[in-house]
Formats: structure tokens, sequence, C-alpha cells
């Protein structure tokens, strides 16, 4: 994967360790049940989790682009604005590949279908991800814990299982 600084790093290297909240996204997607969503779920489960001291050096966020075409490390950066520059909170990396062909073993690693409908004018009709959202929760280990979608895409819900994966480790959970 390439970083927000264009740096090219391994996918483990920001899943082991701590929890991880990690979703699929692409920066142009214009479904409001879908990666806007996804984006403002996890701002607000951000939010709520750096209140609990203890998350900040136990939990992370990741978001991955679907599209290395358009979104770059540069479009990446801006679309993660505070989130992806803050430092001493707890972190968010957004996340894209150089091309498809380095996307795609990801997706399929992590069960995550995608429908790639090609933009038909350059610059007029944009290429449309059609996807089912789906948010992962991973352990320390970087093993996925647990999926969810739009349904159960509940922050409170994701702070409690992310509590539990912390109590398996016997990490203290304010």
């Amino acid at each position: 994967v390439l970083d927000t600084n264009g740096t090219r790093r391994k996918l483990s290297a920001f899943t082991p360790g701590r929890v991880t909240v990690l979703s699929f996204i692409y920066t142009t997607c214009t479904d409001a049940s879908g990666c806007p969503l996804a984006l403002a779920i996890l701002h607000d489960l951000r939010q709520q989790l750096e209140k609990i001291a203890t998350f900040r050096d136990k939990v992370r966020l990741v978001s991955i682009s679907f599209d290395p075409e358009h979104d770059t490390p540069d479009v990446m950066r801006l679309y993660g604005g505070n989130a992806a520059a803050v430092r001493g909170g707890l972190p968010w990396h957004f996340l894209t590949t150089s091309s498809r062909r380095e996307l795609t073993p990801l997706l399929d690693g992590f069960g995550q279908d995608v429908t790639i409908t090609e933009g038909g004018v350059p610059g007029k009709e944009p290429t449309v991800y059609a996807h089912v959202l789906k948010v992962f929760l991973l352990d320390r280990k970087g093993r996925i814990r647990e999926i969810y979608t739009t349904s159960f895409l509940l922050p409170q819900m994701m702070i409690n299982d992310i509590k539990t994966l912390l109590l398996e480790d016997r990490v203290r959970v304010e």
C-alpha cells in the first residue's frame, strides 16, 4: 500500500499490534449509504474513542481506497484532512495502492466484492465502484473478528466490540 506521503509499505504495518477498524472507500463515492456514511460514522467513532485515554495507543483506523487511479496519496491526504494529520491522537491512516493489480489481493483477502463500471467519458463520467459497505474489526494479531455492514455500523456497538478484544488481551479498559 501507499501511505499519504506516497511511501510504499506492507499492509501488515497497519494491522497487527493494535485493534484496527479497517474500511475500503473511494473518495468520489456519492452513495449516501456507502463511503460518505462510513466516513461520518468513523469520524464519530474516533471522537468517542479519543475520550478514552487508554485507547489512543491500542486502537487505529485504516481506510484503503478502491480507486488507485484517482485516489493518489495526495488525494487520500486531502480526503483524510485533519483526521489523517493529527499527531498524538488515535491514528487514522488513509491508504491507496499504485494500481488495481496491487489492490485486488487486498480485496480478495478481506472478501470485499467490488464491481467496477468504467466511466464513459474521461473527466465527465466517473468510474463507479459498486460494493457492499463493510467495515472490518481486526484484533491485535491482525485477524478479522467482526464485519459491520450498514445496519450494524453503530459507534457504540463497535466500541463495545473493541473493549471486548482489548479485554481478551487483558488490557485495562476505562
